[in-house]
């Protein structure tokens, strides 16, 4: 196996000032937006600029610093009344990542990643190309921006996967996301208290509207926010929470099955309770029952494939888990008990079986499958529209080029499929998409009763979770960028962790 090296020390700290420096940007634009956009933009162009010579020094700092980009990218661009340049900052930023990544490793040894499930990607991805060409399609613009969605950040996960060569760099990696999923969802927990106001432009255009998204729970009446934090929608908020959730649960079960005892630790459980915490204060359904039921299969998972004899010490593990997420759902609780008392109205009003006002048997079986359906009732359903044609992008397609738009749409990530590329399409995307889960499930077994096995697990149930339940309920989640660039980047990860098993040569065994 070719040797790899760990990341200095010094350009992870090096990573933390350039974080600093990119919040600060942003800070700045904000304020600066407000008197005087000249200054406001000449500040985005320093930071931006200041990321592109640092991401084509090193690609490791910049692909963290790409991550950090775009769940910051939202903030001044609601500010900046949903300016589009600010939006597509992210694709020039990942364009000139993956560019410094190819010279660094023309120059030197980045054990490169041959994912087993190529070739039905790579058969999806060929078939998703001639689709730009559909003739039932209104522009050849919509295919581009389905491609841009559907796989542009696929060579994340080359970079994620030659980013962690070592037990160090997952831990810091871990880290860092602990670091900024706490700050965001701390924002997020403070916005639900004081109101939508908070982190949001008092006047907003149209296509910002959902930055005060309320509800109205159908018995008691309560009115309840849906928080947004720095981003612009409550949905993106929602689905950053439970990638974080996922991070976070994995992470702390790695670093306590490793024994590892530090301060550090402690951050992972204590961002799982706020992230928990921020899940139940963001009005999300779907979010809150996919974690919940995340927590059962995890403890499932657990006990079935960790090593024999470890039932005592899961559940010492346990009892720091639920330390963790009910202290921080106590302190809020009794700190602000009327805010959290409305957001429960509304889950057991809506959510539970019994109650006359459930919406959880029609939202998450008959609709989706009523809106499957309604896929073959488009006009050229047997070869699909052309892939983008009803995908995120296709609003800004309409807007930017005056091109005509098709009125296609359906509430089913499969449906959608259809739409698009017709049934051929649907049945190359479950190919790759099984294929990634075969082999990911095979990453996680070769991984049973290690201290790695947890957060292999969890990673591998976020690749499940949104390639399956959640593309059943509707595609918009694949395609969030967010969750998009997460889901590459995190399969590179995976697929790296029995590596650092060799590496140690056992030494992050179960102990």
């Amino acid at each position: 196996m070719m040797h790899t090296i760990t990341y200095p020390q010094r350009k992870w700290t090096w990573m933390l000032v350039s974080f600093a420096f990119l919040l600060g940007g942003f800070i700045l634009f904000i304020l600066a937006n407000k008197a005087l956009n000249i200054v406001a933009y000449s500040i985005l162009i320093v930071v931006m600029g200041s990321l592109t010579i640092i991401t084509l020094h090193d690609w490791r700092v910049g692909l963290l610093l790409f991550f950090i980009w775009i769940t910051f990218e939202d903030l001044p661009r609601k500010f900046a009344g949903n300016n589009m340049l600010i939006f597509i900052g992210k694709d020039v930023l990942v364009t000139i990542l993956y560019i410094s990544f190819f010279l660094h490793s023309m120059k030197s040894r980045i054990e490169r990643f041959y994912p087993p499930f190529w070739i039905p990607l790579a058969i999806m991805l060929w078939y998703s190309v001639l689709q730009v060409f559909n003739p039932f399609s209104p522009s050849i613009l919509y295919g581009v921006v389905g491609i841009r969605i559907y796989f542009f950040y696929i060579p994340l996960m080359f970079l994620g996967y030659a980013l962690i060569t070592s037990e160090m760099d997952l831990r810091r990696f871990l880290q860092i996301q602990a670091i900024v999923a706490l700050i965001v969802t701390l924002l997020g927990i403070i916005q639900a208290i004081v109101g939508l106001d908070f982190l949001n432009p008092a006047q907003t255009p149209d296509s910002l509207k959902l930055l005060y998204l309320m509800r109205k729970t159908p018995i008691s009446k309560v009115i309840i926010p849906r928080t947004t934090s720095v981003f612009v929608s409550n949905g993106r908020f929602a689905w950053y929470l439970f990638i974080m959730f996922i991070l976070m649960l994995g992470g702390s079960a790695y670093y306590y099955y490793s024994a590892l005892k530090s301060r550090r630790s402690i951050l992972l459980y204590v961002t799982l309770g706020v992230v928990f915490a921020a899940i139940i204060t963001n009005g999300a359904r779907n979010v809150l029952l996919f974690s919940v039921g995340t927590l059962f299969v995890f403890v499932s998972f657990m006990l079935r494939y960790m090593e024999e004899g470890a039932e005592k010490r899961f559940l010492r593990f346990a009892q720091r888990l639920t330390l963790g997420i009910g202290s921080v759902l106590l302190l809020i609780t009794s700190l602000f008990p009327d805010q959290v008392s409305a957001y429960w109205n509304f889950y057991t009003e809506t959510l539970l079986p019994g109650n006359p006002t459930s919406q959880l048997a029609r939202r998450s079986l008959q609709d989706p499958f009523n809106n499957f359906l309604a896929a073959f009732t488009f006009p050229h359903w047997y070869v699909g529209e052309g892939i983008g044609t009803t995908s995120l992008g296709v609003k800004y397609v309409v807007s930017f080029f005056q091109v005509s738009r098709l009125e296609r749409w359906v509430e089913s990530g499969f449906g959608t499929l259809i739409v698009e590329m017709g049934p051929l399409g649907l049945l190359l995307w479950l190919a790759w998409t099984l294929s990634l889960l075969y082999h990911g499930w095979k990453v996680c077994r070769r991984l049973a009763g290690t201290a790695l096995f947890p957060l292999a697990f969890t990673l591998w149930w976020f690749m499940f979770v949104l390639l399956f339940p959640k593309m059943w309920l509707g595609m918009q989640a694949y395609q969030n960028y967010i969750n998009n660039a997460y889901l590459w980047l995190l399969v590179g990860v995976l697929f790296r962790l029995p590596s650092i098993i060799e590496q140690e040569s056992g030494g992050l065994g179960a102990r």
